[in-house]
């Protein structure tokens, strides 16, 4: 088996950059059980196939595809003969914050052909090529850009968890909001 990785880790994010041959990931429960291993892994497909198998569902990946899956849970990848990918691994709880439900959407395919996913896509992409050319401090702001694009991207897919999200937030709002009082009448 042959491969080669560059990745660079900073702030809630670690991107992966991944040239190998075939290969087979099957990842049972009792050993997807790690702190360490509370992640999303969102892959976006440069070269070659994969498939991703979580929750029953399956998701084939061509180049220019993207999916997430979680890797506490138990998960199946069959990667082609040749293939290449960037990794992204996000902490549950920080995509979580940003995406409602997303933790039932697993193995499912994100669209990148245009809008938001075209604009992660082309993000990502860059990012990977750049990772050795920046300091701590750019990468801790890419590292944002790229969740918050994520996040963007994995939304569209869920029209009313952006509504639900908006509904969340105006009520915190409202609660942490001091109350106005009229003065006591004598």
């Amino acid at each position: 088996m042959l491969g080669q990785v560059r990745q660079r880790k900073c702030g809630k994010l670690q991107i992966s950059d991944i040239h190998a041959s075939e290969q087979t990931v099957i990842r049972l429960y009792r050993q997807a059980r790690s702190e360490y291993e509370d992640k999303y892994f969102a892959v976006l497909m440069l070269e070659g196939n994969q498939s991703v198998e979580q929750d029953d569902e399956i998701v084939t990946l061509q180049p220019g595809d993207f999916a997430i899956y979680y890797a506490m849970r138990p998960h199946h990848l069959q990667l082609g003969q040749s293939w290449r990918e960037i990794v992204v691994s996000i902490p549950r709880s920080t995509l979580n914050e940003l995406v409602v439900g997303r933790e039932h959407r697993t193995a499912c395919p994100i669209p990148t052909a245009q809008g938001v996913g075209s604009v992660m896509r082309g993000f990502l992409e860059q990012m990977s090529s750049q990772i050795r050319h920046v300091s701590e401090e750019e990468m801790l702001q890419l590292s944002d850009t790229a969740i918050s694009l994520i996040a963007m991207a994995l939304g569209n897919l869920q029209r009313n968890d952006v509504s639900q999200s908006r509904m969340k937030a105006l009520t915190l709002m409202r609660v942490k909001r001091p109350s106005v009082r009229e003065p006591a009448r004598p």
